[in-house]
């Protein structure tokens, strides 16, 4: 949601107001950015393309306050020039390369993704196959963050009845994870403190 008269600031860029342009620029660039990036896939190459599309901006800030829709007309700058440089980059070998080599790094950032979801998943349905009582203890002591100790006062039960329950509880997935996926607990360890139960 804009937070601002765009049409005044627009007025106000038009007449050289950097102020005025900081604002605009603070406002859209996030977007503009996410926009190129899924085109371009690569972290430098989207941040020159950027500064290019808001210098346009700049440039042919007197003709602003005769646009209907800036944002639109931003977005059409934005694919326009996002275009022409891969244009440029079809003919570029070393700008080809760097595209490429930022797609793979994208598409292993998505895989990581995708299994640690799917480990989170897989551990969450181990978790819900153990009694409620040792759910509740591991809950408390792994994602909540509670000591054996804080965990025993909280339900009424020695802290040796906690340590045996988290003992079982961490065997189990241990065994669970390695068997499924062939991979130590330890490995994971962060996505299940962060799954939650």
């Amino acid at each position: 949601m804009i937070l601002f008269d765009e049409k005044k600031l627009l007025e106000q860029i038009a007449i050289g107001n950097e102020k005025s342009f900081s604002t605009i620029y603070d406002f859209y660039y996030p977007e503009i950015r996410k926009y190129v990036l899924k085109f371009i896939k690569s972290d430098e190459y989207t941040e020159d393309i950027c500064q290019e599309i808001f210098l346009k901006i700049w440039d042919i800030r007197v003709n602003l306050v005769s646009v209907y829709s800036f944002r639109a007309y931003l977005f059409v700058l934005a694919r326009n020039i996002t275009f022409n440089f891969l244009k440029h980059a079809a003919k570029e070998k070393t700008v080809q390369e760097e595209i490429m080599r930022s797609s793979f790094a994208l598409l292993n950032t998505s895989e990581e993704e995708y299994q640690t979801i799917e480990y989170l998943e897989y551990i969450d349905n181990v978790l819900a196959r153990i009694p409620p009582r040792s759910r509740e203890i591991f809950k408390l002591c792994r994602v909540d963050g509670h000591s054996y100790k804080a965990t025993a006062q909280q339900l009424g039960i020695s802290d040796n009845a906690v340590k045996k329950h988290m003992i079982r509880t961490m065997k189990l997935l241990r065994h669970s994870v390695l068997k499924e996926f062939g991979l130590s607990i330890t490995w994971i360890g962060i996505t299940i403190e962060l799954s939650a139960i």
